[in-house]
């Protein structure tokens, strides 16, 4: 879409409408946000940002969190910080559907968010040992699985199997979540645009003491499958294509 934050978020605006609102995630790159801003003002759209003092978390889980959104209450079961703020914006996309007399309640929110699905991103697949999925790649998404690691992860050994893209920013992404885990172990999927497991492997030993090299993706979940316990977690991570083309190895564990 671009090859700035600008261009990408000017073309992202293509879809802001003459005359219409517009909601944007509560946290957005100021460059980013002063594109959306201007491209409001220029189509004469009211911008709609999330009020976050109006949020408030109760309880937050591996499996989710409760909370409430300017009076609406929920459960939601997404994991991570981020998912909430998702929420939020959501609540705040559905009330301006609701300024062109859509009727939907709020009750009719809060089922909404209850039935919430969303794979390979931060999901649980497995609770006792935790096994999670999360296809996320860049550095938002390794943040986001940095921070969900030292809340929940903090007991027992963590094990990473990861697939990268060569043309994407892996060494911003290993330094947010590696120097967190305690094993690593690269693996690889057949696409022209895959990094090699052994490339991955020798940019990885950077951040982790225990690296290891397993190119197929199931010998590598099956690997790290036989070295964690009932209180340990594994994540396989760092690629869409892995979690699709691997997702049964992981329900298989």
């Amino acid at each position: 879409l671009g090859d700035t934050i600008e261009k990408i978020a000017a073309e992202k605006c293509g879809i802001i409408k003459f005359g219409a609102e517009t909601v944007v995630y509560p946290f957005q790159d100021d460059k980013a946000m002063e594109v959306i801003k201007k491209t409001c003002a220029e189509r004469c759209n009211d911008l709609r940002i999330p009020a976050l003092d109006k949020l408030k978390v109760f309880d937050e889980k591996l499996e989710g969190t409760a909370a409430e959104y300017d009076g609406v209450s929920f459960t939601l079961p997404l994991s991570g910080k981020h998912m909430i703020f998702n929420a939020c914006t959501a609540v705040e996309a559905v009330r301006s559907l609701r300024r062109l007399a859509v009727n939907i309640t709020d009750d009719a929110i809060k089922k909404g968010i209850e039935s919430s699905l969303m794979p390979a991103r931060l999901e649980l697949i497995k609770r006792r040992p935790v096994i999670l999925l999360d296809g996320g790649h860049n550095a938002g998404c390794a943040s986001a699985l940095a921070d969900f690691i030292k809340k929940h992860l903090n007991g027992g050994k963590i094990v990473m199997v990861a697939a990268m893209m060569a043309d994407k920013d892996y060494l911003s992404y290993l330094s947010l979540v590696l120097p967190l885990v305690d094993t690593f172990i690269a693996t690889s999927v057949d696409m022209p645009r895959a990094l090699s497991s052994t490339e991955l492997m020798k940019n990885a030993c950077g951040f982790c003491r225990d690296c290891h090299d397993i190119p197929d993706p199931a010998k590598a979940i099956s690997a790290a499958r036989n070295i964690i316990a009932e209180d340990d977690a594994l994540i396989v991570c760092g690629s869409f294509y892995l979690a699709v083309k691997d997702f049964i190895f992981c329900k298989g564990v």
